[in-house]
């Protein structure tokens, strides 16, 4: 048996191990935990449940990506292959729209991007390694710190016609790269998802806030909870705007949308990902007169957790919901008739 292959079944044996063991570990910590709510005469809560549940979830993480934590490999990235061979470019050039595509992946083991011909040729590659970006951590909530380069990934993007690049380390901040790979700024904000680039050059894209105590203005919200930002941000790194999200909620009494979905419960859990935003993009000028009913400038929202999307001033905070109007309406009718916090939700 050659080296690499007594390497490759050791490998196999660890994990294996490591897997019985924590199966093994967590039955235990199950059997524990039952008994001391009966010995107490506690009801076994879905809070238990949900300690439980995140006890598994970090389990399975470490025996699954053992290796990518300690730095051998991005397993976290990786998937099996459906095809055989090494890759395979298939062009069908009247499906096909021209120019460049910019795409986000982990390639060569390395987080980045990479601009494509229509012919699946490399024609420039960017990194998003975070030990060069080292944006400043005291803004970074301690568990979304990475330990390595292999623990994030790039989450929404934009290319400008001189080769700089924007893109999102979600939960970490927004970078402006030159085409060079050298980092011009970044944000002092742990910034998510969509980046969009409105008509007057500004970026928009999400940001986040936490909040660990009641807030009065946020009323029936229990924490732990989050409120996602919507952000403008000028060309040079400077945050020119913070919109909350939820305030937008409440100023158009659409705050009823956020309980059906079934985040709260009687029992006083928190309420952690209430709203999970996933994109933000302004009307252009140019797209304005096919939609008559908004302006140049409102911001469009989509909600993936309240299967919401609204439209949006800027400006006052005031808009409109342009999808989902019977969840809404139900909600809303909940919500002010002092229902408890389940019950409706739209399927697709």
């Amino acid at each position: 048996m050659s080296t690499a292959q007594l390497i490759s079944s050791a490998a196999s044996y660890v994990r294996k191990t490591l897997a019985a063991s924590w199966e093994t570990l967590l039955f235990l910590a199950s059997v524990i935990i039952v008994v001391r709510n009966w010995r107490s005469h506690r009801p076994f809560s879905s809070s238990t449940y949900n300690l439980l549940a995140e006890i598994w979830s970090a389990g399975q993480d470490s025996v699954e990506n053992w290796r990518s934590k300690l730095g051998i490999e991005p397993t976290q990235h990786l998937s099996e292959e459906r095809h055989q061979g090494a890759g395979l470019v298939r062009h069908v050039e009247h499906k096909s729209s021209p120019g460049v595509t910019l795409i986000e992946s982990v390639f060569d083991e390395r987080v980045g991007l990479r601009l494509l011909d229509n012919r699946g040729s490399t024609l420039h590659t960017w990194p998003a390694l975070y030990s060069q970006i080292t944006p400043k951590a005291e803004l970074i909530r301690e568990e979304e710190i990475p330990t390595n380069d292999w623990e994030t990934m790039v989450h929404g993007s934009a290319l400008y016609p001189d080769g700089d690049i924007l893109f999102n380390l979600p939960g970490l901040t927004l970078v402006r790269m030159n085409a060079c790979g050298d980092v011009e700024w970044t944000l002092p904000s742990p910034t998510h998802h969509s980046i969009h680039l409105a008509d007057d050059g500004n970026i928009w894209t999400l940001g986040r806030r936490y909040y660990e105590q009641p807030v009065p203005k946020f009323r029936r919200l229990r924490p732990e909870f989050r409120d996602d930002l919507v952000l403008e941000v000028s060309p040079e790194g400077k945050i020119l705007r913070e919109i909350s999200l939820l305030e937008v909620l409440y100023a158009n009494d659409l705050i009823g949308s956020v309980f059906p979905i079934g985040l709260t419960s009687s029992d006083g859990n928190p309420m952690t990902d209430l709203l999970h935003t996933n994109d933000v993009e302004t009307l252009s000028m140019d797209m304005a007169p096919a939609f008559p009913l908004f302006e140049p400038g409102d911001a469009l929202v989509s909600f993936r957790n309240l299967n919401l999307l609204i439209v949006f001033d800027p400006d006052s905070g005031m808009g409109e919901v342009v999808a989902d109007r019977p969840l809404a309406a139900a909600a809303r009718s909940r919500f002010l008739a002092g229902w408890p916090y389940f019950g409706v939700r739209q399927s697709r």
